[in-house]
C-alpha cells in the first residue's frame, strides 16, 4: 500500500492533522492493523527521495498511473497494489492488480471526518479484507479523536521520517507533537510508546543526548495521569542523556505511586541523597523495602541514608543484612566490607572481597577495601600488595590518593600504631602528649606529608595558627594530592584573611575529595566573600546534591540568602 494522493484544494478541519499526514498515516495505520502484530506481507511504501542533497517527503496531489506504481515498488511476488486519495471531507482507494495489465480490481469511496477517520477506515479496511479472501471479524481500529489524534499522527509521522534518515534540526519540535498528544490522552498506551519510541530513535541516529533528554524533560513537564511505564521509560532516557539529578523528579513520582516498582525507588533515593535531600530519600526508599523489595544495591542505599539521618543502628542491621549474601553487586560489596573493616571484622570483609573477585571482577575499590583489611589486621606485606594492585587498575582519582596514603603508610610497622595514639590523644583533647606523638613522628618520617598534617591539626587545635600553617603547607609540598590538608589548610587561611589563597587550595582540595561535601562548603563561603556569586552558588548547589550535613547546609544558605 503506497501513501494516499492528498487533494489540498481545501485544508483539513482545525485541531486535525495536517492532509500530508493524514495521506502517509491513515494508509500506514491501516497496513499496521491488517497486520495485527504478525507479518502477512502487507507492506507501506511512503512517497520520498533526496532532494538538494537532503532526504524528505514527496507530497502527491494526484494519483499515479498503474504502470508508475509497479514500476516504483518494483519488487516479485506482489499480487496486490493499493493507493487512494484524501481530501478534507472524503477518502478514496484503489485496489490494482500487479499484473502486466495493471487493471483495477476495485475502487472505493467512503466520507471522512479527519478528527474521526475510524468510521471511514473501517469501511476500507473492510473492502481489502474482502479482496484478500479474509474471513471473520475486521481487526479493531482504536477510538481516539479530535487534537488528541491529530497530535498522534503527527508524531508517527515525525518518527517516520527519523527512520527513513532524514533530518531533524530541532529535537524540540519534533517531539511537541508526541507531547502534545500524551497531555491530551494520558492513558493511551499508544501516546507514550510514540514519545519513548522517538527519542531512542534520536539516540540511535546520533542526535545530541543533551537536546533530546531537554526535550524529553519538556515533554513530561507534567506527568500526572501518564502511565507510570511511559514516566518510567522516560526517566531513564533522562537519565542517561542528562544524569540522575535531572531525571530524579520523575523517578520520585514514579516510586511515590509504585513503592514496589523494581527500578524507580532505588534512582529515586540516589538523586535525592545528591540534592542533599536525605530524608526525603529515606522515605522512598523505606516505602519501597516496606513493599517488599530486597534489591541489594536498594539495602545499600538505604543503609547510606539511614547513616546520614543518625539511625546508626538500622544501617548496621542493614549492612549485617548484606554481609551474609553470596551475590553482591561490586558496588554493595565494596561498601559492606568497608563496614565490616570499621567494625574490626577484617577476616570477614576479605573473605566478602575475595567471593566477588572470585568471580573475574577486577574491581579498584574493592582492592583498595582489602589493603584496609590487611592494614586493620596488621598484615603490612598482604596489604601493600592489594594497594599496589588497585594502583595498577588505574583508580579514579579519590580511590588513588587513599591508596597511595595507605602505602606510604605501610612501609613502617611502627607508623599506624603511632598515628593512632596521636588521633586517640586529639579525640581526648590531650593536646600536649599529641604535639610529643607528632614531633616523635616527624623526627622519624620527615618526607611524611601525613605527619605534617597531623602537627598541624595539633598546632591548629593550639590555636598556633601561623605554626599550623607552615605544617599544612609543608604536607602539600611533600604530597600536593593530599587533599585533606589543601581543604584545612585553605579554610586556615580564608580565616586569616588571606581568601585568594585559601580559594586556590581549597579548589584543590575539591578536585581531588570531589564527594566530599566539607570543601566545597567552604569554597562556598570563600567565594561569597570574595563576591563570586555565581561560582559560589555552583559549589553550594554541589555540596547539597553530594548529601552535606544539613546542619552546615542550613548555615551557608542562611549566608548566601542574607547576602541577597
Amino acid at each position: 500500500m503506497f501513501a494516499f494522493a492528498a487533494d489540498k484544494s481545501r485544508p483539513a478541519p482545525e485541531g486535525s492533522a495536517p492532509l500530508a499526514v493524514l495521506a502517509r498515516q491513515l494508509p500506514r495505520l491501516l497496513v499496521s492493523r491488517l497486520n495485527d502484530g504478525l507479518d502477512r506481507g502487507i507492506r507501506f511504501f511512503p512517497f520520498m527521495g533526496v532532494v538538494e542533497g537532503e532526504r524528505r517527503f514527496f507530497d502527491v496531489d494526484e494519483m499515479f498511473e498503474p504502470n508508475q506504481l509497479r514500476a516504483i515498488h518494483g519488487q516479485e511476488g506482489i499480487e496486490l497494489i493499493v493507493d487512494g486519495e484524501i481530501s478534507a471531507d472524503r477518502v478514496a482507494m484503489r485496489i490494482l492488480s500487479s499484473q502486466e495489465d495493471g487493471r483495477v480490481l476495485l475502487e472505493v469511496e467512503a466520507p471522512l471526518d479527519p478528527l474521526d477517520p475510524w468510521p471511514a477506515l473501517h469501511r476500507l479496511m473492510f473492502e481489502l479484507t474482502g479482496q484478500l479472501g479474509w474471513h471473520g471479524a475486521v481487526p479493531a481500529l482504536p477510538n481516539w479523536s479530535g487534537p488528541a489524534l491529530g497530535w498522534y499522527l503527527i508524531a508517527k509521522d515525525e518518527q517516520l521520517g527519523l527512520d527513513a534518515d532524514m533530518p531533524c534540526p530541532d529535537p524540540a519540535r519534533t517531539l511537541r507533537a508526541a507531547r502534545e498528544a500524551l497531555l491530551l490522552e494520558p492513558d493511551a498506551p499508544e501516546f507514550g510508546a510514540v514519545l519513548i519510541d522517538t527519542c531512542r530513535t534520536m539516540l540511535t541516529r546520533g542526535i545530541d543526548g543533551e537536546v533530546v533528554g531537554d526535550a524529553l524533560l519538556e515533554a513530561m513537564r507534567s506527568v500526572d495521569g501518564v502511565p507510570l511505564s511511559v514516566c518510567a521509560d522516560a526517566a531513564l532516557i533522562v537519565e542517561v542523556t542528562r544524569g540522575i539529578e535531572y531525571a530524579a523528579p520523575i523517578y520520585v513520582h514514579v516510586a511515590r505511586r509504585d513503592p514496589a516498582h523494581p527500578q524507580a525507588p532505588l534512582k529515586a533515593g540516589f538523586g535525592l541523597y545528591q540534592q542533599g535531600r536525605t530524608a526525603e530519600g529515606l522515605e522512598i526508599l523505606r516505602a519501597a523495602y516496606d513493599a517488599g523489595n530486597r534489591d541489594p544495591a536498594l539495602r545499600a542505599q538505604l543503609a547510606a541514608a539511614e547513616e546520614e539521618c543518625g539511625d546508626v543502628e538500622q544501617r548496621d542491621r542493614l549492612l549485617e543484612g548484606l554481609a551474609d549474601e553470596e551475590e553482591l553487586p561490586v558496588p554493595v560489596a565494596r561498601l559492606v566490607a568497608s563496614f565490616l573493616v570499621d567494625k574490626e571484622r577484617a577476616a570477614q570483609a576479605i573473605a566478602l572481597i575475595d567471593r566477588v573477585r572470585d568471580k573475574g571482577v577486577e574491581h579498584a575499590g574493592l582492592w583498595l577495601e582489602r589493603g584496609r583489611a590487611q592494614v586493620s589486621s596488621n598484615d603490612l606485606a598482604g596489604a601493600r600488595l592489594s594497594l599496589e594492585r588497585c594502583l595498577a587498575i588505574e583508580p579514579p582519582a579519590e580511590v588513588r590518593v587513599e591508596a597511595k596514603r595507605l602505602l606510604r603508610l605501610t612501609e613502617d610497622e611502627e607508623l599506624l600504631p603511632s598515628i593512632e595514639e596521636l588521633e586517640d590523644a586529639l579525640r581526648e583533647d590531650n593536646s600536649k602528649l599529641a604535639v610529643v606523638l607528632a614531633r616523635q613522628m616527624i623526627r622519624r618520617r620527615p618526607e611524611l606529608a601525613e605527619a605534617w598534617l597531623l602537627l598541624g591539626v595539633v598546632r591548629q587545635r593550639n590555636r598556633q595558627y601561623r605554626r599550623a600553617t607552615r605544617a599544612y603547607l609543608h604536607a602539600v609540598q611533600l604530597q600536593p594530592d593530599l587533599g585533606d590538608a589543601h581543604n584545612r589548610l585553605g579554610v586556615l587561611l580564608a580565616s586569616r584573611g588571606r581568601d585568594i589563597d585559601g580559594y586556590n587550595h581549597l579548589r584543590q582540595a575539591v578536585e581531588l575529595m570531589p564527594h566530599d561535601s566539607s570543601p566545597w562548603l567552604h569554597l562556598a563561603q570563600v567565594c561569597l566573600r570574595l563576591g563570586w556569586k555565581q561560582e559560589g552558588a555552583e559549589a553550594f548547589e554541589r555540596a547539597q546534591r553530594i548529601g552535606g550535613h544539613e546542619a552546615e547546609i542550613a548555615e551557608i544558605r542562611t549566608l548566601f540568602e542574607s547576602d541577597d
